[in-house]
């Protein structure tokens, strides 16, 4: 996993590479409160003259259901639902180019995901569900469980266009982006607890159908959109 060290060198290297060589007086640091659809965090700018800026960005976002026993709060896959909970940590090294040396931004850079979907079901009776596994009518026995995840956390490039004022020293100022993550595919597991009643064919093979059909269901779920405001203050 790239550490943010290793994002934030990547970012700075890109601006030194690229930027002209500015008057001192034109530097710029900034210290930002982050929301969007990552989650809430903080960015901390450099900028270099009216050209060139770079940011390091750390967000988070947590939701967990009421309770895994329901189907409240739900995501789908063929006919089956399960209660979910989400987590998303991304850390994020980016670089800002001014084209025309105004406020609009091209943004470059790379994201640090760490997305992990959770959801279950959890059986708080004997119950059987019809094609819940592989297409397979399963009984549950009592406190009987499937639970599966769905992870992504490679490193992904990001693109962008965005809002950045030119910073002026001692000011508050608000910026937004709006780009995508290209975070690939998504790690997955499936796996039961307890007892169950199945077909002839078996749990192992109906879990292993019903992970192909996850699969195949959320393989196409490999770009994370990104949008958000951010509300600085420049040193």
């Amino acid at each position: 996993m790239t550490s943010v060290r290793s994002l934030a060198g990547i970012a700075l290297a890109a601006a030194v590479f690229f930027a002209p060589i500015p008057a001192r007086a034109d530097h710029t640091a900034s210290l930002g409160l982050d929301a969007g659809t990552p989650g809430l965090g903080l960015t901390l700018g450099l900028n270099f003259g009216k050209t060139i800026g770079v940011r390091v960005v750390d967000q988070s976002l947590g939701s967990v259901s009421s309770s895994f026993t329901s189907f409240s709060s739900s995501v789908n896959t063929d006919d089956n639902a399960y209660a979910t909970a989400v987590n998303v940590r991304a850390v994020s090294a980016l670089v800002d180019y001014h084209p025309f040396g105004d406020n609009f931004t091209f943004t470059v850079g790379a994201m640090q995901p760490d997305i992990n979907l959770q959801a279950a079901l959890v059986a708080s009776g004997t119950q059987t569900y019809s094609g819940f596994l592989g297409g397979q009518p399963v009984t549950f026995g009592a406190g009987a469980s499937v639970y599966g995840s769905l992870k992504w956390n490679q490193t992904a490039p990001y693109v962008g266009i965005g809002y950045q004022p030119l910073k002026v020293h001692h000011h508050f100022g608000l910026g937004m982006d709006v780009g995508a993550a290209f975070i690939g595919a998504p790690q997955t597991t499936l796996q039961a607890s307890g007892t169950f009643s199945v077909n002839s064919l078996g749990l192992a093979a109906d879990l292993a159908t019903e992970k192909e059909s996850l699969e195949q269901s959320t393989r196409d779920l490999d770009i994370y959109p990104v949008a958000t405001a951010t509300f600085y203050y420049t040193f």
